[in-house]
C-alpha cells in the first residue's frame, strides 16, 4: 500500500527517486522519471543485497577492525612513552630522594593525568568504532536472516537505502594521538628545587602557517568566503550600518577579476559539493539557490524565523541556524534558537533546539560547519560581546564539547568572541577571532592545540572569515579599520601540523 496514497497499491519502481510508486505518485511527482517493473526490481535488489552482505563481511567490517587495531596500537605507544618518562623521573628521584619527594609526586600526577586524558580520548574513539562495527554486523544479519528470505520488496528497498546511509561511516583516517607533556631533567646543583628535580612541560605543537598570497579588495568587511575552485570564490561584504550585503564572485590570478555582483540582504552563504551557491536571506527567512541563469530561487523557507548560519554538508544536507524575530538578547522561554537540517529534497529532517534534558543547545548559531565525526560545530553567540564554539551530536542531540577561548588570549577585558570557523582534512578545527587577530586551533574533540597571533606573525589584521579550498590552502577574509572603510584584504595561507 502506498504511503502517500493509502488506497493505491505500488505498481512500479522509480529509478530516478529510488522508491516504489503508485499510479497517483507517477502523475503527481514522477511523470518525467525512469521506471522498472516490480519483478525486475525485486530480483535486482535481492542480488544487490547479497553483494552488500558479502561486502560488509569481507571488506567493511575488516576496515573497522583495522581502525580499532590502529587505535589499540596508539594506546600501547602512549603507554610505552609514559613508562619511559616515568623511569627517567625515577632515576632522578634516586639522586635526591629525600629532598625532592614532594616534587616527584607532583610530576607523576601531571604525567598520569595526561596519560589518562589521552587514553580516554583514544578509548572513546575505539568504543565509537566498535559500536559502529556491531551495528554493521546486526545489519548484515538482518539482511541474511530476514530480507533475503522474506523477499518483501518494500523492506528490500528500505534496506538498500539504509545501507547507502550506513556506508557513509566507512573509516578512512586514524588521527594519531600522543601525550602533550614531556619531561626535562634538571641538573643537580644548588639551584631551586624545580631545577633539581626537573619539570613537566607541554610539547610545543608543530603548527606552522606561511603566507602565499594577499589581495586588497573594494569591500569593507569580508564576513564570508566560500571557494568554488582554487581560483574562484564568493565573497560577502558587510556594509557598515546597513542590513545590505554585497555578494561578489571573484577570479584570483595575477589580477583580481570580478565575475558577478549582487546587492542583497543575507547572513551567510555556502557552496554545495556540486558547486551550487546557497544563500541565507536574513529578513526573507529563506534559503535560496543561485541558478545557472544568474538568479536566486527559493530552496527552503524558514519564515517567520531570522536566518543566521548556513552550511552545506558533503552529503548535500543544508544546516541552517535560525532565531525568532526581534532582538537577540535576552533569551526567553518563548525564544526559538535552532539549527534546522534540510535534505537535498527540500524536506526538513531534524530540528535541533533542546537536549534530552530540556536544556537549550544554542543561543544564536552564527556560523556552522561539520567535522570528520559528523559533529555539527557551531559558533554560538551568547551575548553581544561574547561567544563560544560547541560541537553537537546530531543523533544524540547533545553538546559534545564546548570551547570558551584560551587564557593566553582571552580575559574579562577581552572575552572570547569568535567570528569564523572551518574544519581541516584531519578533523581539527580552526577558529578566527577578529578583535584579537588570533587563530584558535582545536582538536576534533575540542581540546586546545595552539593559538596563532596573525598580526605579529604574518601582519594579518581583523580576520573575520575562513575557508579551506580543494588544495588545502586556508583563505582568511578580513575587515578594515574605520579610517579605511573599503580596503578589506583577503589572504591565502599554507599550513601544517593541523
Amino acid at each position: 500500500m502506498c504511503e502517500n496514497h493509502r488506497k493505491q497499491l505500488y505498481c512500479l519502481y522509480c529509478r530516478t527517486c529510488k522508491r516504489l510508486v503508485c499510479p497517483e505518485c507517477i502523475v503527481v511527482t514522477h511523470s518525467m522519471h525512469t521506471f522498472d517493473n516490480l519483478e525486475n526490481t525485486l530480483r535486482e535488489n535481492l542480488g544487490l543485497l547479497s553483494c552488500v552482505a558479502s561486502d560488509i563481511q569481507n571488506n567493511i567490517m575488516f576496515a573497522y577492525i583495522e581502525h580499532e587495531n590502529a587505535l589499540d596500537r596508539n594506546i600501547m605507544e602512549v603507554q610505552k612513552e609514559y613508562e619511559v618518562l616515568m623511569k627517567r623521573i625515577s632515576r632522578q628521584e634516586e639522586k635526591l630522594k629525600t629532598f625532592i619527594e614532594e616534587e616527584t609526586n607532583k610530576l607523576r600526577t601531571n604525567l598520569t593525568n595526561e596519560r589518562n586524558r589521552v587514553v580516554d580520548l583514544i578509548t572513546k574513539e575505539r568504543v565509537y568504532y566498535y559500536e559502529k562495527r556491531n551495528k554493521l554486523k546486526l545489519f548484515k544479519d538482518r539482511i541474511e536472516n530476514k530480507i533475503l528470505i522474506e523477499n518483501d520488496l518494500n523492506d528490500v528497498i528500505e534496506t538498500v537505502n539504509e545501507f547507502e546511509s550506513i556506508n557513509k561511516y566507512h573509516p578512512k583516517y586514524v588521527v594519531h594521538k600522543e601525550m602533550m607533556i614531556g619531561y626535562k631533567e634538571g641538573s643537580i646543583t644548588t639551584q631551586s628545587i624545580n631545577n633539581l628535580v626537573g619539570f613537566t612541560s607541554s610539547k610545543k605543537p608543530d603548527v606552522h602557517f606561511s603566507l602565499v598570497q594577499s589581495h586588497p579588495t573594494n569591500l569593507s568587511s569580508i564576513i564570508t568566503i566560500v571557494t568554488v575552485n582554487p581560483n574562484i570564490a564568493w565573497f560577502v561584504d558587510n556594509i557598515s550600518n546597513t542590513q545590505s550585503k554585497i555578494l561578489q564572485k571573484l577570479e584570483i590570478g595575477q589580477d583580481i577579476t570580478k565575475i558577478d555582483e549582487h546587492d542583497v540582504v543575507l547572513s551567510d552563504v555556502d557552496v554545495s559539493p556540486s558547486g551550487e551557491l546557497f544563500a541565507a536571506f536574513t529578513m526573507e527567512g529563506c534559503i535560496k539557490r543561485f541558478t545557472s541563469s544568474g538568479k536566486f530561487e527559493i530552496f527552503y523557507s524558514c519564515s517567520p524565523l531570522i536566518l543566521r548560519g548556513l552550511h552545506v554538508t558533503k552529503s548535500g544536507n543544508v544546516l541552517i541556524g535560525v532565531r525568532e524575530s526581534g532582538t537577540a538578547f535576552p533569551i526567553t522561554d518563548h525564544s526559538s534558537r535552532q539549527v534546522l537540517i534540510v535534505n537535498n529534497e527540500k524536506k526538513l529532517t531534524k530540528t535541533l533546539e533542546f537536549d534530552p534534558f530540556g536544556n537549550r543547545l544554542f543561543s544564536v548559531p552564527l556560523q556552522i560547519t561539520t567535522n570528520n565525526n559528523g559533529d555539527i560545530c557551531v559558533i554560538d553567540s551568547v551575548s553581544m560581546t561574547e561567544g563560544r564554539v560547541i560541537a553537537v551530536r546530531e543523533l544524540a542531540e547533545m553538546i559534545k564539547w564546548e570551547y570558551l577561548g584560551h587564557k593566553s588570549v582571552n580575559s574579562r577585558k577581552f572575552p572570547f568572541n569568535p567570528d569564523g570557523i572551518v574544519c581541516t582534512r584531519t578533523g581539527n578545527i580552526i577558529v578566527c577571532e577578529q578583535k584579537t587577530n588570533t587563530l584558535h586551533i582545536l582538536s576534533e574533540f575540542g581540546a586546545f592545540i595552539h593559538c596563532q597571533n596573525l598580526a605579529t606573525s604574518l601582519g594579518i589584521h581583523w580576520p573575520c572569515s575562513l575557508t579551506i579550498d580543494s588544495t588545502e590552502l586556508l583563505w582568511i577574509g578580513c575587515s578594515t579599520a574605520a579610517t579605511e572603510p573599503r580596503n578589506a584584504k583577503f589572504h591565502i595561507l599554507k599550513f601544517r601540523g593541523i
